[in-house]
């Protein structure tokens, strides 16, 4: 009987079966296991990464949506204030965004620099380009501001420019660029424009052109410092009439209604003045000018050196006042100016000409009818032949034509014969009469002082003979036909000795 085949297997209890143990080779999956592992850590090390990445893109490109909106809100900003400025100019829009952009570029560039040294040096580059900005703010509130000048001193009251009280045109260099170029900055020339730029300093300037600056500039156009341009100051013409007409009424040389007061009148250059119709005469009194200027000497004085204290508006005075096309000299002055001594010579002349034609050259009085008694209803015939009888009158017995008469409507109280002077090279000397009138009268208790005041006329002067004449009472047409008689001298060969002894000899008169 063949043998049973033997088992490995060991039964233990009912039913159980025991394999055999089997040794198997594990070191291929540690491997796999072990690489696995380390392929996961790898994984969230590179997921890491990515997610950095990702994070930092992600900011990146929040910076720059940040940038964008902050650009955006200031580019709008911009046009605002250029628009509630009324500004319309391309060249201050593309200065002004351009600013603003680098500004965002440099934002950015600070955000992901990548080391301090490169974020300090972004960072002052920002800090300039914001200093910029700054005076852009500081250019806009510049040009509305000159604009909205310029437009109320020029614009508005052109008949103002140059006058006193005005704008001046005149006084530095300055003004000329200023009075071509406004123009040109407002638009109110012929093809003006003006142009904003940042030169390679970094400096704002403004290149102006117009028709007037092309044919009136060297370059044919003008190009400046902005914030100097903007901010410059014409001045006004100093007011100096007003200044000078408060010196008179303080010193009583006029009154209120700026005519001479009586102290300042001279009388001895009186004269009555006729209309044309011969129905109208007006006393025209000459004023003492010498008398005025030497009161006003102290205050002219005051004057003149207040105004030497500032170069600007003394310049100013003496080219729009005084009309000089030269200018004043600085340069080695005295104390109480900056200009040379010759030029201090020059403005104190041609200030003292100026005050001395403000003062009022003669002093008109009311308008009174000429009265026509003397000639009683004569005809003209009669009239011409009474003429010479009448001239003679006058100058061969004064005392007796003028007693009871008036004079320039005032009441004649003494007459005197004078000798005159002797003219310069000899000959004949010719009579002054000399005619007292009452001026005024005062009344004390009981007493009545009457003022008298004299008129002098020389017989050797043709215009005092006609200035007699015109005061005379007679009527319009005996005071023509005397005047007929007054020659180049009204009296041939007539002296004091003459006139007081012997009938004098009359041009056109034989006695």
């Amino acid at each position: 009987m063949a043998n049973l085949p033997k088992f490995s297997g060991k039964y233990t209890t009912a039913g159980a079966y025991e394999r055999p143990q089997t040794v198997l080779d594990k070191s291929g999956f540690i491997y796999a296991k072990t690489l696995s592992d380390l392929g996961q850590g790898f994984n969230k090390a590179l997921q890491g990464v990515f997610d950095k990445r990702n994070a930092e893109a992600l900011q990146a490109r929040k910076n720059e949506e940040e940038n964008y909106k902050f650009q955006t809100q200031q580019q709008q900003q911009l046009i605002s204030q250029l628009a509630k400025a009324g500004i319309n100019n391309n060249s201050l829009y593309k200065l002004g965004f351009d600013l603003i952009s680098a500004n965002s570029k440099l934002s950015l560039d600070i955000k992901q620099a990548q080391n301090q040294e490169d974020r300090t040096k972004y960072m002052n580059q920002q800090a300039r380009v914001m200093r910029k900005l700054g005076e852009y703010q500081g250019l806009i509130a510049g040009i509305q501001d000159s604009a909205s000048t310029y437009s109320s001193d020029v614009i508005e009251n052109p008949s103002k420019v140059g006058q006193q009280g005005g704008v001046a045109t005149v006084g530095t260099d300055y003004n000329k660029n200023y009075n071509l170029g406004m123009p040109a900055l407002t638009g109110t020339t012929k093809n003006g424009s003006s142009e904003y730029y940042l030169d390679k300093d970094m400096n704002f300037r403004i290149r102006l052109t117009s028709d007037q600056i092309s044919k009136q500039t060297e370059k044919g156009y003008i190009d400046q410092d902005a914030g100097l341009f903007l901010s410059f100051d014409p001045l006004t013409v100093p007011n100096i009439d007003k200044e000078i007409s408060d010196v008179l009424l303080g010193a009583k040389i006029t009154d209120k209604n700026g005519n001479i007061t009586q102290e300042y009148v001279d009388i001895n250059n009186a004269k009555f003045v006729t209309n044309d119709q011969g129905t109208m005469r007006y006393a025209v009194e000459a004023t003492n000018v010498a008398g005025a200027m030497a009161t006003t000497q102290n205050a002219r004085n005051a004057m003149i050196g207040s105004y030497l204290q500032d170069p600007q508006k003394a310049q100013i005075i003496y080219q729009q006042i005084f009309g000089n096309n030269e200018k004043l000299e600085i340069g080695g002055g005295s104390e109480s100016s900056m200009f040379t001594p010759e030029s201090e010579r020059k403005f104190v002349a041609a200030f003292d000409q100026y005050f001395e034609a403000l003062i009022p050259q003669t002093k008109i009085g009311k308008a009174q009818a000429v009265t026509r008694q003397p000639s009683k209803g004569k005809t003209t015939k009669e009239i011409v032949e009474a003429a010479p009888q009448v001239y003679t009158d006058i100058f061969k017995n004064p005392e007796s034509y003028f007693k009871n008469k008036k004079i320039g409507g005032k009441d004649v109280l003494k007459v005197n014969v004078l000798p005159g002077s002797v003219p310069a090279g000899g000959g004949e000397v010719y009579p002054v009469i000399e005619l007292g009138y009452k001026s005024g009268s005062k009344v004390a208790g009981e007493e009545q002082t009457i003022f008298t005041t004299d008129m002098s006329f020389d017989l050797s002067d043709p215009a005092r003979v006609r200035a007699l004449i015109d005061m005379l009472p007679e009527g319009a047409s005996m005071k023509k036909e005397l005047k007929k008689l007054v020659g180049d001298n009204p009296i041939d060969s007539v002296s004091i000795e003459t006139f007081e002894q012997t009938p004098p000899i009359y041009k056109g008169i034989s006695l």
